[in-house]
């Protein structure tokens, strides 16, 4: 084991570059307008929040049934100090389950393996696809890769306490409850686990099958609530729908996906894959612990690299232990030769310097003076005598305040903010009557609008060709204007400065 003053300075250095990600990465959360599928995540949470539904996830009112409530449930619990949900409270979820798990992946390691702890935790915490994509975006992936993690955690940290088991397999039951799939990257490091050794084999695979049977209490009590209210045909029918669409595809996407695959996932672990290949050393006790975590990559790797339609964002929950398992042969103690530091930090500055000039042209003031600040320094490091840690270190800060306040920042004043358009129509919903929505209309708004009134939007097709008709007789009506009713008043527009047709109109309904 390393002896105690080692460990108070690394453990020093973890917290630092925990806050330094954290608070650098934070301060954009709330700022850049919600893109992708965020608007579909946030607007579920919010539909919780004002319903008091927390067993229907519902989009407009609809029950959304494609993917289980575990993200929307984290982002409604996270938001409820802010009274709804907003960009940051739903970003936050997934920027605090990165960083817990960079935490979690060096207090694992330094039990098992202390001479790689501060390697694994650098890899784990700055892999790009986590550090720049999906630990900003209130995306599912991030807590479902946390949860699967920590499940692994809790077993092997305390192997064999009753209590670990049990936390461990209500984690995993909560990651099925957040996508659905998390046995495929839990089970493989435990079976490694259970079956090294001679002693106590039995007892450690009896131990695993009773975690399995204990990870299904969340989604059985889950499943129990839903299926007393709403039945069980509609959520069997979505999920079928689901797993039979994404296995589309013929032999030739195949062979292209099979080849292309490990490409798109060595890039998405930049730095990682260069720096294992300029360093790595071999590592002769390779005991269970190295080939749990070997496996608990390599196995959901082959997995995806063999299925057709497969993302890189689906390996996520195997990134921390290809952080372990990478972080065993990487020499961070190794010095850095003087032309290899000068080249990499001559390479950033001159990236960060067209960066600069790039914003600056267009017209992106902040940005390009952050990049300009991020090149001098850069620069200044190709002088300084570094390790390989040092640099590593001194190349990822420069990274995250480029991208954050150079690139996210110049998202901030060029994306469309749908929010400005949700404060224009909430601003004139004053009355106390049902507010209807088109189902074209943004679910970016839709969350905004809600969290705004503190009360449910109804998808118009829901109440107007339903039941209730007959009788609503006073409604307002958020719609784009291809989809107005030509004979009510109109109460507020808002245009969409790219595309008319996304202008966002209000009206007041009288029938």
């Amino acid at each position: 084991m390393n002896d105690e003053p080692t460990n108070r300075h690394e453990g020093r250095l973890v917290a630092l570059v925990l806050v330094f990600l954290g608070l650098t990465l934070s301060v954009q959360l709330g700022r850049v307008p919600l893109m992708h599928e965020e608007g579909k995540r946030t607007l579920i949470a919010q539909e919780m929040l004002v319903s008091g539904d927390w067993v229907t996830p519902t989009l407009y009112g609809f029950p959304y049934l494609r993917k289980p409530p575990g993200h929307n449930w984290a982002i409604a619990v996270v938001s409820i100090p802010f009274g709804r949900v907003t960009r940051f409270s739903a970003r936050f979820v997934s920027l605090l389950s990165h960083l817990s798990i960079a935490l979690g992946v060096w207090w694992l390691v330094r039990k098992y393996r202390p001479e790689a702890a501060f390697a694994a935790f650098l890899i784990a915490v700055t892999n790009y696809l986590m550090l720049a994509e999906f630990a900003i975006l209130a995306e599912i992936d991030m807590l479902f890769a946390a949860s699967v993690f920590w499940s692994v955690f809790a077993y092997l940290y305390r192997p064999g306490r009753w209590w670990a088991v049990l936390l461990s397999a209500l984690l995993m039951g909560y990651g099925v409850l957040i996508k659905g799939f998390a046995p495929l990257f839990v089970y493989p490091p435990l079976l490694v686990f259970a079956l090294s050794g001679r002693e106590g084999r039995g007892k450690r695979i009896a131990t695993l099958a009773a975690h399995a049977l204990l990870s299904l209490i969340p989604p059985a009590l889950w499943l129990a609530l839903y299926v007393s209210e709403h039945g069980l045909s509609d959520l069997l029918a979505e999920y079928a729908y689901e797993m039979s669409y994404r296995n589309e595809g013929n032999f030739g996407e195949w062979v292209v996906h099979l080849i292309r695959y490990p490409v798109e996932i060595a890039v998405v672990l930049l730095p990682w894959p260069l720096v294992l290949l300029l360093s790595r050393r071999r590592v002769r006790d390779r005991d269970w612990f190295y080939r749990a975590t070997a496996i608990a990559f390599f196995a959901p790797f082959a997995f995806w690299a063999l299925l057709p339609g497969s993302e890189e964002r689906y390996l996520l929950p195997a990134f921390p232990f290809f952080a372990i398992w990478a972080g065993t042969h990487i020499e961070l103690n190794r010095s850095v030769k003087p032309w290899v530091r000068k080249t990499l930090f001559s390479f950033t500055a001159a990236l960060a310097l067209a960066a600069a000039v790039y914003f600056a042209l267009a017209g992106s003031t902040l940005p390009a003076v952050n990049c300009a600040v991020v090149a001098a320094a850069a620069a200044g490091f190709a002088f300084v005598r570094l390790d390989l840690r040092g640099a590593m270190i001194a190349l990822i800060a420069l990274f995250v305040l480029a991208h954050q306040h150079g690139l996210i920042l110049q998202r901030v004043e060029i994306r469309y903010s749908h929010k400005a358009a949700a404060e224009t129509v909430a601003a004139r919903i004053v009355e106390d009557i049902p507010v209807l929505v088109h189902g074209d209309v943004s679910f970016r708004e839709g969350t905004h609008i809600s969290g705004l009134l503190h009360r449910p939007l109804i998808n118009r097709r829901r109440v107007l060709d339903g039941p209730l008709a007959g009788e609503l007789r006073e409604f307002y009506y958020v719609t784009p204007p291809r989809f107005i009713f030509i004979d009510q008043p109109v109460l507020a527009v808002h245009p969409h400065p790219e595309n008319a047709e996304n202008t966002l109109v209000l009206q007041r309904v009288t029938r």
